[in-house]
């Protein structure tokens, strides 16, 4: 028999003890790996368990390492994730959430083998975010319920998104998943487009504001940020008097258009939600033809009163050229107020003459007022004085210590106005 030397010898039997041991890690990989590694039957005792590791099954992602002591992965670990995972498979890279664009950032929020969060995360939720995003805890004003409760992916996808900001969906679909109630009844094609796109970010904040409804803006700023041509009409003087909340969604539904212009109601009904004596008038056996055709023939509804002053605005329909009308309209225009003699809206008299009329017009005594009479006399309290007691400059009246104020400013001189 051929001797050995004692170095040779002992390269036998470390041959055999290797040999040995790569058998028994490839008959049983389990008792293997846990045999070296006794620290993960500790972590099976946690309420989720990464499937392969449920099952044992390590060498899903690792290599047998033998005796060389580190831990070997069979691919990259954004590789190995993927394999199973397909959520990045679909997402352009510009369109994935930045960690993942490193090759080992599955298990900045992951853990490969067990955890007591969902999703296999190294922590909550909330906590997992706030370490790169604000901390919905030092938010103020208005706060976004689920950005509140730390609930990010509600409404973003941890992973990524072709929506933009990560969003799960289109931004409108993933804001109607919980406000369902806006669209109730209501197409697509009838949807606000702000900025030419259906997208609910152009008007609201998604985690929180200072102003209600999570508007990035008061509402009267945020809708002139569009509609800047009314401008001057809502923020001026003479601006509907419903302007001083400066609120347009009084009268406009800022979401859907129901009756044109995204009325939140039909006209003349929404008028009439702050003008029910309007209404009244109208209900009445001489009611004003123009108002079939909706308040605003007449009425500006952003500023001012009328779209036009008196008697243009009557002539639109009215024609002053007529020889009735000249006979019987025998003040000079320049000084005429259709609305002394008319009721605008409707009345109970026939041609929406006020009911209870100025004795001197309702006796056709034109003179006693008109008869070489300058325009400024007309408007003179000391003609109304000839007939008048001065009334004592307090209550409704207390407006008369001003010298420029003159009766007709209250009063008509035709008809009482009612």
């Amino acid at each position: 028999m051929k001797k050995f030397g004692k170095q040779t010898v002992i390269l036998i039997i470390f041959s055999l003890l290797l040999f040995s041991s790569m058998g028994i890690a490839k008959d049983d990989k389990e008792k293997t790996c846990l045999e070296c590694h006794p620290k993960f039957y500790k972590e099976r005792e946690k309420k989720n368990n990464h499937q392969p590791f449920e099952k044992k099954n390590c060498e899903a992602c690792h290599q047998f390492h033998g005796f060389r002591n580190q831990i070997e992965f069979k691919d990259e670990i954004v590789n190995l994730c993927t394999d199973c995972h397909t959520t990045l498979d679909y997402l352009e890279e510009d369109d994935i959430h930045a960690p993942l664009l490193d090759e080992t950032s599955c298990l900045a929020c992951h853990t490969p083998h067990a955890s007591d969060n969902k999703m296999l995360l190294t922590a909550p939720v909330k906590e997992l975010c706030i370490e790169c995003h604000d901390d919905p805890t030092e938010a103020e004003g208005i706060i976004h319920m689920p950005y509140k409760d730390g609930n990010c992916i509600k409404c973003h996808s941890p992973h990524g998104s072709m929506f933009g900001t990560s969003f799960q969906m289109p931004i409108a679909y993933q804001c109607l998943e919980c406000h369902e109630t806006i669209i109730d009844g209501f197409a697509p094609d009838n949807l606000h487009t702000a900025d030419d796109e259906n997208s609910c970010n152009n008007c609201h904040e998604g985690h929180s504001s200072e102003h209600s409804a999570l508007l990035k803006n008061s509402s009267i700023e945020l809708c002139l940020g569009c509609h800047e041509d009314l401008t001057e009409k809502v923020t001026g003087e003479k601006k509907h008097t419903v302007l001083e909340d400066e609120s347009c969604t009084i009268c406009h539904d800022p979401h859907f258009e129901k009756d044109g212009k995204y009325l939140t109601d039909e006209t003349p009904s929404l008028c009439f939600t702050c003008h029910s004596d309007i209404e009244e008038l109208l209900e009445l056996e001489f009611p004003h033809a123009a108002v079939d055709d909706g308040c605003v023939t007449c009425h500006d509804p952003h500023g001012g009163v009328l779209v036009e002053i008196q008697p243009d605005l009557c002539t639109n329909c009215h024609d002053a050229d007529d020889d009735d009308f000249k006979t019987t309209h025998v003040v000079d225009f320049e000084i005429q107020n259709c609305a002394s003699c008319h009721n605008p809206h409707g009345s109970s008299v026939e041609k929406l003459f006020y009911s209870t009329p100025h004795a001197p017009f309702d006796d056709g005594d034109c003179e006693s007022c008109h008869e070489d009479r300058s325009v400024s006399d007309l408007r003179s309290n000391d003609l109304c004085l000839e007939c008048h007691d001065q009334p004592e400059p307090n209550g409704s009246h207390s407006t008369l210590s001003k010298s420029d104020v003159s009766c007709i400013s209250c009063y008509s001189p035709h008809f009482l106005q009612k």
